[in-house]
């Protein structure tokens, strides 16, 4: 059966044609739409900037610790990885609990090394003061003498732990070192003062 084609009423033919004739005009729109350059198109998003470990609390710097460091043998092992709550678990797992219970948000993770040994620093937002404090008591052993930056911290061996502002920062060392003990408390310093410096304030009734 040959298919019957209906005829193609004037007014039909007349909207086809006037959708011809602008098809060029909307080319010419989207190039000359291309061609101005619009920075805020792939500027950074400022509230992005407020997301945890990414802005105001993205306070480990490689370029200040590495100044600390004061030795071209020891290089950054990396750089720094961020965690949040939900993702905690893939660097502390087995203790990530605890941390969770006790109000962390977010934890910023860099390793420096030498070569032969190494100074882990592990910088936990934990929401408020009270809570950093709090969680530094919970891992803080018996007898573990007090430490040289400040009423709350404390040391074990080369390792410095300590609380600055709602941050609970550990200073882990590899091995038992007065060497290593003085590489840690340089960098320990320097990241107590940026947390100084950088964090913003949170009031203590925060939650």
């Amino acid at each position: 059966m040959t298919p019957v084609q209906r005829p193609v009423s004037p007014a039909e033919r007349r909207v086809s044609m006037a959708l011809l004739a602008l098809l060029p005009l909307i080319a010419l729109a989207v190039y000359l739409k291309g061609q101005r350059y619009d920075p805020a198109t792939f500027s950074l998003d400022p509230a992005f900037l407020d997301e945890p470990g990414i802005g105001a609390a993205g306070l480990l710097r490689l370029d200040d610790l590495a100044a600390a460091v004061a030795d071209a043998a020891w290089q950054a092992d990396g750089g720094v990885e961020h965690f949040t709550a939900d993702t905690l678990y893939e660097k502390i797992d087995g203790r990530a609990d605890i941390y969770l219970a006790n109000g962390v948000r977010t934890l910023q993770f860099v390793s420096f090394t030498d070569g032969q040994s190494f100074i882990d620093i592990f910088l936990y937002d934990m929401t408020t003061p009270e809570q950093a404090s709090a969680m530094l008591a919970v891992e803080r052993p018996p007898d573990a003498p007090a430490g040289d930056l400040g009423g709350d911290s404390y040391r074990a061996d080369a390792s410095r732990f300590f609380r600055e502002g709602r941050y609970y920062v550990q200073v882990i060392a590899s091995e038992s070192s007065d060497r290593l003990a003085a590489v840690g408390l340089r960098l320990a310093q320097t990241v107590a003062a940026r947390v100084r410096a950088g964090s913003p304030p949170v009031p203590m009734d925060s939650r």
